[in-house]
């Protein structure tokens, strides 16, 4: 079956389960917690990342790991401000990591973008580090990693789920712009994904740029194909409205969130932001960092 949300409705969709309930992994990495900044050699570059460390975090049982890629030209900072997942993490008992781009301004290797004509996989090396990394100073879940990105970052979670699927249990973006990979997308099982994108937004836009980004529908119903959507079969785009299709292989389902008036930026930021004046309006009727994690928290890797 598959059926249309808009707006807050889209609460409903989390309501029912994908996966059993995770099982508690022990382990001993006593560490601080709060906001930690973290410096690290990845391919001859220094890197970092900040990574949020839940109050909860007790050093003995392991915690679902969540990232999180800052759009382009932006910072660690600024995510970890615009989305607000720490108080959630607290909340929910999951560390947070928000990886930082690379050269001036900051980006990501996310494939063939409209920045970058040659590509390599420097950043999916970099994720690689970071999970080796954080895992080597908290006690993380390997079973219960996920990945989200804005904007461009949204197109690096793309490609860590086309590419380290057997890494990420599921992943999700917000106004997200989607890339050629080198390659293609080919992940190794279906990957769950929730994708939410404002139609008001000039950025990225919905139907796509010519010769440069897909358009979302075109985007989404490709990974309904990965993941073996029998409900997708006849699937009518553009999804304007948005869509979930959740007859899918091993329950991987595919949903997308818009709202009509929702341009470049994260839903339910608790604080405006500079990318929110390039089109559209944030109402407050859609909280893009609830939805996300209450649909990844289903997903655990099998």
């Amino acid at each position: 079956m598959r059926c249309f949300l808009v707006g807050i409705i889209c609460l409903l969709i989390v309501s029912s389960g994908a996966a059993s309930e995770p099982v508690a992994r022990a382990c001993n990495r006593p560490a601080a917690t709060g906001v930690i900044e973290v410096s690290l050699v990845v391919d001859g570059r220094e890197r970092s990342y900040l990574a949020y460390v839940p109050v909860a975090y007790d050093g003995q049982q392991a915690m679902p790991l969540l990232f999180v890629f800052h759009g382009f030209g932006s910072s660690p900072e600024n995510i970890m401000s615009m989305s607000n997942f720490n108080p959630l993490a607290d909340e929910q008992g999951v560390i947070v990591v928000y990886p930082r781009g690379s050269e001036r301004p900051t980006q990501w290797y996310n494939g063939t973008s409209v920045l970058r004509r040659g590509d390599s996989d420097r950043d999916v090396r970099f994720f690689d580090a970071l999970l080796e990394d954080v895992s080597s100073k908290w006690c993380v879940d390997a079973q219960r990693v996920y990945v989200v990105g804005f904007s461009m970052g949204g197109g690096m979670a793309h490609r860590l789920a086309c590419e380290r699927s057997d890494r990420i249990a599921a992943f999700g973006t917000v106004a997200g712009a989607f890339a050629d990979i080198p390659g293609g997308c080919a992940p190794e099982r279906p990957v769950p994904v929730m994708a939410l994108h404002g139609l008001a937004d000039r950025v990225v836009p919905f139907e796509g740029a010519r010769l440069l980004l897909p358009s979302v529908s075109e985007w989404l119903l490709a990974w309904t194909a990965r993941n073996g959507c029998v409900d997708a079969a006849n699937a009518e785009p553009p999804f304007e409205l948005g869509v979930r299709f959740e007859q899918c292989a091993q329950d991987a389902e595919v949903i997308l969130i818009t709202g009509a008036e929702i341009g470049h930026t994260w839903p339910g930021t608790p604080r405006p932001n500079r990318a929110s004046r390039t089109g559209g309006r944030d109402d407050g009727s859609i909280n893009a960092t609830r939805l996300l994690w209450d649909f990844l928290s289903r997903y655990t890797l099998p």
